[in-house]
């Protein structure tokens, strides 16, 4: 059984839901569970209002979308930027492959990213993937080349397996 909260946690409780704080506010500024919170404001005989919980929810939710597009858009600058230290290093095997694995990484997360927070407008999103998989197809194709090179064993090409 849960332990009861002093009285002036109690009216504090009461109080700030009569303001119109919502739960899980009111949760952390007196230091208790949602689930506590709730209890007290219904023996109290209140209630929160649901068009305020499904407005703070919506709201969150573009919060999130927009949080979720910054990054995303980070992202693809790393990306941007791998690519283009990817292509100065085709002389470096090493830096190449490091390059193009940096890419392929940036490109996981980006989906990930895209799988949460799909564009609304963007139909040439599938086109850029395709793009991007061939290169870093190629990006592979060309580190391993390259090594092989430099250890002087120019055996016969392999593919890699799609």
């Amino acid at each position: 059984m849960p332990v009861p909260l002093p009285p002036e946690k109690h009216h504090q409780i009461v109080e700030l839901a009569e303001q119109g704080h919502t739960r899980n506010d009111i949760a952390r500024t007196v230091g208790c569970s949602g689930s506590t919170v709730s209890r007290y404001v219904k023996d109290a005989g209140l209630s929160f209002a649901r068009e305020t919980t499904a407005a703070a929810t919506a709201a969150r939710q573009i919060d999130q979308r927009a949080v979720r597009t910054k990054v995303n858009a980070t992202i693809l600058d790393q990306i941007q930027e791998a690519l283009r230290q990817t292509a100065q290093s085709t002389t470096d095997p090493r830096a190449f492959q490091a390059f193009a694995q940096a890419t392929a990484s940036l490109a996981g997360a980006h989906d990930k990213l895209a799988r949460l927070n799909p564009p609304e407008e963007d139909q040439n999103i599938e086109a850029m993937k395709e793009a991007l998989a061939g290169f870093l197809l190629n990006a592979q194709v060309t580190a391993r080349q390259l090594t092989e090179a430099k250890a002087g064993d120019l055996g016969p090409q392999r593919e890699l397996d799609a």
